[in-house]
């Protein structure tokens, strides 16, 4: 051979037509089954009573920055403002998660699954706490483990 030419497109996606929703972590419509360890809390103070599953039922719920449960599951109801004759092409989600341990462990993997109306979708492994790092949304309040523990 004396050459190979390859063409690559213009374009790599096409255009299309984008919807994007900020859904707030508190704006949940339907708890399972949650259990603890579990609670709340806002960019400012903690919401109810630590591990008391029932405050994931309160009106403050709407304030909330960061969540956590042991066991459980919450349903988010996202609007479809698609008309009848579009057609769906990509779905995205943009979250930080972590895994829950009491106090601290960086070695300690929690599976995280996704459903899309009762349709599984997909898990995660999240591979430990991490406690001792600051999330980009963790409330600047919220202690560093490591350091409020007095282990560092």
């Amino acid at each position: 051979m004396d050459k190979i030419v390859v063409n690559f497109p213009e374009t790599i996606f096409p255009e299309y037509h984008q919807l994007t929703y900020d859904i707030p972590v508190g704006s949940y419509f339907y708890v399972q089954d949650v259990r603890e360890t579990c609670g709340l809390v806002s960019l400012k103070e903690r919401i109810g009573k630590m591990d008391d599953p029932n405050v994931f039922l309160s009106p403050q719920r709407s304030h909330t920055h960061l969540l956590w449960f042991t066991q459980g599951a919450l349903e988010y109801i996202i609007p479809n403002e698609l008309s009848q004759d579009s057609r769906l092409e990509m779905l995205e989600f943009d979250l930080e998660l972590a895994s829950k341990f009491p106090l601290s462990n960086n070695n300690w993997p929690s599976k995280i699954g996704f459903w899309i109306n009762d349709v599984f979708v997909g898990a995660t492994e999240i591979p430990g706490n991490f406690s001792d790092v600051r999330g980009c949304y963790t409330p600047a309040w919220w202690p560093i483990l490591v350091r409020f523990l007095g282990l560092k």
